[in-house]
């Protein structure tokens, strides 16, 4: 019996050490085909976003965390400008809640780039838990960093990571 439990029990081990891998970015690991609509009902995708490096968050109305994040991002894209960072806002509520998901938007002034993924694949895509996530991509399409529970935008590690990645895109 004690043989059983330690062997379900390494078992076990194994797979939270292969999930939490899975859910950390290798530093060269490229960003994975992804694409959904903007909110003009375009198709967009990870290719729209080379030449220039990218944060993806991925967010839904029903998120507490998210409507303290959404602001800070807003700020985070009016400061970067047209020479900056990307931000980019994906919306990952369910079909049918689409006036929930304008309302938010307006309540808040979101003039970032916002995207929609109905299905959610943002998290399949990235490897992601939770909501929001958010994904740090250099102008490559190689995935920089990931914050699970979404990125501290005045972190000073947060914004010389971003100034890092800025200045390898103008390189």
């Amino acid at each position: 019996m004690t043989r059983v439990r330690r062997a379900t029990g390494a078992v076990v081990l194994a797979g939270i050490l292969a999930g939490l891998a899975a859910c950390s970015a290798s530093p060269t690991a490229s960003a994975p085909e992804y694409s959904v609509r903007d909110r003009a009902g375009r198709r967009v995708s990870m290719e729209d976003l080379r030449g220039r490096p990218a944060l993806l968050t991925s967010w839904a109305t029903w998120c507490k965390e998210c409507k303290t994040l959404l602001p800070e991002l807003e700020r985070l894209h009016e400061e970067q400008g047209a020479d900056g960072v990307r931000v980019v806002a994906v919306n990952i509520n369910a079909p049918g809640s689409e006036g929930d998901v304008v309302a938010l938007e307006q309540e808040y002034g979101m003039a970032m780039a916002r995207w929609r993924d109905t299905d959610n694949e943002f998290s399949q895509a990235f490897r992601t838990r939770g909501v929001p996530t958010s994904v740090l991509v250099d102008a490559d399409g190689v995935v920089v960093r990931r914050w699970p529970g979404g990125v501290a935008t005045d972190d000073p590690a947060t914004r010389r990571l971003m100034k890092r990645v800025l200045r390898g895109a103008r390189s």
